[in-house]
């Protein structure tokens, strides 16, 4: 998810900047932007969506570093799958056997 509104949220940046655009179609993107700007806040608010990007074997972490995320917005998401690791599944986990 966090992937495919990334790509969204660049070009609509990348279209926003340019004036050419009529006032219908200029209203169009604001509030495009604001619906946008709603789901990222949901995004906040679950740590799903950050931690199934952290899981996903062609992502992980390398991810959030390509998009030129903060280090502190990075570091969360880290310590939101250590955290939830801990808390849920630390104590399931059996000893392997040699």
């Amino acid at each position: 998810v966090i992937p495919a509104m990334d790509k969204l949220d660049s070009h609509m940046n990348n279209v926003e900047t340019k004036e050419e655009f009529g006032p219908a179609i200029q209203a169009a993107m604001k509030l495009a932007r604001k619906t946008m700007d709603r789901y990222w806040k949901m995004t906040d608010d679950s740590n799903t969506y950050r931690i199934a990007t952290v899981f996903h074997p062609g992502l992980k972490l390398e991810y959030f570093r390509l998009q030129k995320w903060e280090d502190e917005w990075i570091e969360a998401a880290e310590n939101l799958v250590r955290e939830e690791y801990i808390g849920r599944y630390k104590d399931q986990v059996s000893p392997s056997t040699p």
